[in-house]
């Protein structure tokens, strides 16, 4: 049985926990997490982790790997505390904005994967990015991806990719909120009650997605296909057209990537 270690026990850690628990292999999990508070919320939720008293403590457990989910500013202080027992260590940071150079700037002998999750990994339907340390081997390799598997969907890239990940998925589920809040506004503004409006509005989105997915065909053709000629969908994307929809989502996203380069570089 794999043992796996988390500093952190913040929501992310709590939809990684849970995909753990979910899947098909079985894992021993510890976790320190420091408020007390927290504690009592994640024992009740989970009766099968284990909580250890410190960062030093976790170090020393010999796990086969370790979730850093931490922010990115508390994570050089964790860092700092488990640099003399981190050789060889497989360090899984969720960290947003921290490179692989950086923690192994504190941890030079540790194996460094970095993940980029997203939101919906709260719901088992995640995804993201995550980029590996070359001194990972394929055994160590699929440890990593199989803790995550339960939650979310993972693509192995570059670590210059993450910027658009970031972009793209870790800040994705916020552009498809703000849609849904003026689909929502509009539904109350022309009388549905607020149930019927957000109802309406997520099914429609989650449903779109699935088509998305499971469809051979483009996103701009499945936008046609929806599209009949002269009818309201039409008028609805001239009119939004008209308001430079597209350039404000390009646009939106572009300083999402500009934004990641520079926390990366501070």
């Amino acid at each position: 049985m794999n043992k796996i270690g988390f500093i952190g026990g913040g929501n992310m850690a709590q939809a990684i926990i849970t995909g753990i628990l979910k899947g098909s292999e079985s894992f021993e999990i510890l976790v320190f997490e420091p408020s007390a508070d927290r504690q009592i919320q994640l024992k009740e939720e989970f009766k099968e982790i284990t909580f250890v008293e410190n960062n030093r403590d976790l170090i020393k457990q010999n796990c086969d790997a370790i979730i850093l989910a931490v922010k990115p500013q508390i994570l050089p202080l964790v860092l700092e505390e488990i640099k003399p027992k981190s050789d060889n260590q497989i360090l899984v940071s969720i960290a947003a904005g921290v490179t692989v150079e950086t923690i192994k700037s504190y941890c030079p002998q540790a194996k460094v994967v970095r993940v980029m999750p997203n939101t919906p990994f709260l719901v088992m339907e995640g995804c993201g990015g995550i980029t590996f340390d070359s001194s990972l081997n394929q055994t160590e390799k699929d440890l990593v991806l199989n803790i995550f598997e339960s939650s979310g969907q993972l693509i192995e890239v570059p670590e210059s990719k993450m910027h658009i990940i970031t972009a793209l998925s870790g800040s994705g589920p916020a552009y498809i909120f703000k849609i849904a809040e003026n689909m929502i506004q509009a539904g109350i503004d022309y009388g549905l009650t607020l149930e019927e409006a957000k109802l309406l509005s997520a099914q429609t989105i989650t449903g779109a997605g699935i088509l998305l997915k499971s469809s051979d065909l483009s996103a701009e053709q499945l936008r046609i296909n929806v599209t009949s000629p002269n009818g309201t969908t039409e008028a609805a994307l001239n009119k939004m057209d008209q308001l430079n929809l597209n350039t404000a989502i390009q646009e939106g996203i572009k300083a999402a990537v500009n934004r990641s380069n520079e926390l990366a570089n501070n």
